[in-house]
């Protein structure tokens, strides 16, 4: 949160905890909406909304102690905190960054399983004229509906796995 120093001392704190309500109710009411409570994304989103770190910052007193080579008011301004954070956000935290690609390989695949699928089964050629030709089309569909969906969890849990390690 920049702009710390235009805050009173005694409401700081105050302020900081209201900020962080509002991201936590914006947050899961948008994860609620979207997902659903008993969904694991908002699982998820509940731990992660308790680690919610905010760093006040006064990027006025930081500029004015870099520009004086002052490291006692970069210190009082929250800059150095706010460095530290953000260093170890893009080293530490980047591993989960390494993960894109394997995400993006495994969106890949799965469309083009979607692709095949569809290919294979063209509804303009398709003759229902009676029940038992529907029923194995639909088992046919099912099956292979069931199989894209296997898929998918095991490359993304395979994915998580590799997250996990991180």
């Amino acid at each position: 949160m920049n702009k710390i120093d235009l805050v009173d001392e005694d409401e700081r704190q105050r302020i900081l905890d209201h900020i962080k309500d509002k991201i936590s109710t914006s947050v899961l009411d948008k994860t609620t909406r979207v997902y659903g409570e008993d969904s694991p994304e908002y699982r998820s989103a509940t731990e992660k909304i308790g680690s919610i770190k905010l760093i006040p910052v006064s990027a006025k007193r930081a500029l004015k102690g870099k520009m004086k080579n002052s490291p006692d008011i970069v210190g009082e301004s929250g800059y150095k905190d706010f460095e530290e954070a953000l260093s170890y956000l893009l080293t530490e935290e980047r591993g989960l960054l390494d993960l894109l690609p394997e995400l993006k390989k495994a969106y890949g695949d799965v469309s083009d399983d979607v692709e095949g699928f569809i290919a294979a089964y063209p509804l303009d050629s398709l003759d229902f004229k009676n029940k038992s030709a529907m029923e194995e089309f639909t088992g046919k569909i099912s099956g292979e509906i069931n199989s894209v969906l296997s898929s998918i969890k095991e490359r993304f849990s395979a994915l998580g796995d590799s997250a996990a390690a991180v």
